[in-house]
Parts: C-alpha cells; structure tokens; sequence
C-alpha cells in the first residue's frame, strides 16, 4: 500500500478532529471520522480517500464496529423566574444533566446587577442592588460544546 505523505495526513487527521471527531469515538468512529474528513478535502473517489480506508482495513478496523452516538446536549432544567426585591439574598443552583456524563460548565447573561454565577458549581448567588426587569439566559456546555440554553425574565422590585 502506497503512503499518502505526512502532509496530507496531517490535514486529514486536524479535519476529523476539529469536524467529525467526538470524546466517546472508539476506532470506528475514528475511521469514520478520518474517512469523511478525506472525502471533505479530496472528494469522495481520491485516491486520499481510499488509502485512508485502506489504512484502517489494514490494521483490522474495516467500520463494521458500530459507531458510537454523537454526543448530545446537556439537558438545562428549566430555572423558575422568581421575582425579587433589591437587597434580599438570592441562592439558585442550576442542574445541567449530561447524557454522556461530562463535566458542565455554565454561563449567564443579563443577570441582575449584585448577582453572580459560578461557573463550574451552577450556583447564582448575591443580593440585587438594581431593580428592573432582567432578560436573563443561563448556558450549559460539556466539553463537546454542546450546549443548552434557557432564557427567563427576572423581575426585580423595590425593597
């Protein structure tokens, strides 16, 4: 079997990681993987595209294994906007369940001014010092970058 050169193959193996490539990849997806980024960047019938193929039947790894899901999105458990009033403790703890069990982290934005969201526990916190009627949407992302997203108003009145 002739090599494709160490270029080429470093062009290919970036696509399939960065493209098609998933945490929970066995090597049938990692053939899969190396096979469609070929196919993205030298077409389907190349001679890339088939040494690639060739490769992994090669060394035992012909994609008759079946591939693993592509990881889905966390799954943000819908937060109650609460009202409140400027000043009064708030403790809100998000829950995000990841279906492939990864680590979730979380993000807010337009969150009343005095409160703050941790990123790694999901717990806002804090005493608002402004009141208003906040558009707040919280964002929870596993390290496939799948990503949930929830928006609620936060009302926040006088104390």
């Amino acid at each position: 079997m002739k090599g494709i050169g160490n270029d080429t193959v470093g062009k290919i193996w970036c696509r399939a990681l960065t493209r098609h490539l998933v945490s929970n990849s066995n090597f049938s997806g990692a053939r899969a993987a190396t096979v469609r980024a070929a196919t993205d960047l030298y077409g389907a019938g190349s001679t890339w595209t088939r040494t690639v193929a060739a490769a992994w039947f090669a060394v035992g790894v012909d994609g008759s294994d079946p591939v693993p899901p592509a990881p889905q999105a966390p799954s943000l458990k819908w937060i109650n906007p609460r009202s409140g009033v400027v000043g009064a403790e708030v403790l809100v703890r998000l829950r995000a369940p990841d279906p492939q069990r990864q680590r979730v982290a979380f993000t807010a934005t337009g969150l009343p001014p005095g409160l703050a969201l941790d990123s790694t526990t999901g717990v806002v916190t804090g005493r608002a010092t402004q009141q208003g009627t906040f558009d707040v949407t919280f964002t929870a992302a596993d390290c496939d970058s799948n990503t949930a997203r929830r928006q609620a108003n936060r009302e926040v009145g006088p104390r």
